[in-house]
């Protein structure tokens, strides 16, 4: 049994199933599985993947997702640009409903976005607040909301640390 009646049940009554990993993307096959069954009993059911945009999608996979948030990480975290940044699947998500979020601490990331990632259209751009406290969401909310505000971008805030702070398993 994959899911509970509860939830077999939210799901059926318009609750999006939300993919996330780590990187679902890693366990494509299982994933595609895994909603064509789901789709025997519930045929409308609205799925979300979130990605980190470095593994394209298989045509099986595209096929049967609503919605894509892709969230690619900039070069403030100090990964390679390599790793991070692979332009030719960000462009096949980039063509499909997705929306792209990135989490900021300044403007210098926020021209990093718009000068590497110009084939996203601006309205599909999402800023997030970089911190993984309340008090250190506290302290950059602001300075996020003026910059998408200046940028016309939009916002989202960080609302699992606005709720439960650094506590897993919720």
């Amino acid at each position: 049994k994959v899911f509970s009646e509860k939830y077999l049940n939210y799901l059926s009554n318009g609750a999006h199933l939300i993919i996330t990993g780590g990187e679902p993307l890693l366990q494509q096959v299982e994933i595609v599985n895994l909603i064509k069954y789901l789709k025997i009993s519930i045929p409308d059911l609205f799925i979300e993947i979130e990605t980190n945009g470095t593994i394209e999608p298989n045509k099986g996979l595209i096929d049967l997702i609503n919605q894509w948030n892709c969230s690619p990480k900039l070069s403030s975290i100090n990964i390679s640009k390599e790793l991070r940044f692979k332009i030719d699947v960000l462009k096949i998500l980039a063509g499909l409903n997705a929306q792209f979020k990135f989490v900021v601490n300044s403007e210098t990331d926020v021209r990093e976005i718009l000068k590497e990632y110009p084939f996203i259209k601006k309205s599909k751009l999402v800023l997030m607040p970089a911190g993984d406290t309340i008090e250190l969401l506290k302290n950059i909310r602001l300075d996020v909301i003026s910059l998408c505000l200046k940028y016309n971008l939009k916002y989202s805030d960080r609302l699992h640390i606005v709720a439960w702070n650094k506590k897993t398993g919720v």
